[in-house]
């Protein structure tokens, strides 16, 4: 079983998620806590810790430093931000220091227990060198547009994509855009933008036809996408190609 260390200034906080969550259901052997960063370097290298949960704005050392520090220093230890601030900036950081997971106050318990799960469950069966490179932000973002592609033809959300990696819908969001330098809307309209026009030149299906077989519910929709990707109507670009 892993050990656990959250990080918060805000003493209900850290008493209720310290206290109110049988801990040991998820994996947890032990919890241990501190009010700032500097109790928590203090803890991370006194005790075997394998998870951080850590809140970003503390007094003496904030949260940024103290993952700065584990990266560096401790890089077996898991780490997940809970913040109560939506601030891409602290998102891009989380993601370069190979944070697991970025979650907004606040916190949804059973996100991050799930989360805190998966993590323990990986360790005790031996992966844990693993976990870095298994959920490195390239292959998630693979993994994702792998599923979307795949998937294109389903009603197809964020936060059903963020599921499907493993990821809590905010944090995927930030790292996809950085990754792909697009929004998760554009990209897909994108992939099956340019499935339609696949379709169009190799089929004599109809265009509500092909608008269904790539998820477009709403033709009127599709054909405005089409126009803005392709320059074109759907019907005007068939026509080219004939």
């Amino acid at each position: 079983m892993a050990n656990l260390l959250i990080v918060d200034d805000e003493p209900v906080t850290l008493a209720g998620l310290s206290q109110t969550i049988p801990w040991r259901s998820y994996g947890i052997h032990a919890v241990f806590t501190a009010e700032n960063g500097a109790e928590a370097v203090k803890l991370l290298h006194d005790k075997h810790i394998d998870i951080l949960i850590t809140d970003i704005r503390m007094p003496v050392l904030n949260g940024l430093s103290l993952i700065d520090h584990v990266y560096d220093h401790l890089p077996d230890v898991r780490m997940i931000i809970l913040s109560g601030y939506h601030d891409f900036s602290y998102a891009q950081h989380a993601i370069k220091k190979q944070v697991v997971d970025y979650l907004l106050k606040p916190v949804r318990v059973a996100e991050l227990t799930q989360i805190v799960s998966r993590l323990a469950d990986r360790m005790h069966q031996g992966l844990a060198d693993t976990i870095s490179l298994e959920g490195s932000p390239h292959k998630l973002i693979q993994d994702a547009l792998k599923y979307m592609f795949s998937h294109m033809h389903e009603p197809l959300s964020l936060s059903l994509v963020a599921q499907e990696v493993q990821l809590s819908p905010n944090y995927f969001s930030v790292l996809f855009k950085q990754s792909v330098g697009k929004s998760f809307s554009t990209v897909i309209n994108e992939i099956r933008i340019e499935k339609a026009a696949e379709l169009l030149t190799d089929t004599t299906y109809t265009l509500e036809a092909i608008a269904e077989r790539i998820g477009y519910s709403d033709y009127k929709y599709f054909s405005r996408k089409f126009k803005e990707i392709n320059g074109c109507s759907p019907g005007r670009y068939r026509n080219q190609i004939e």
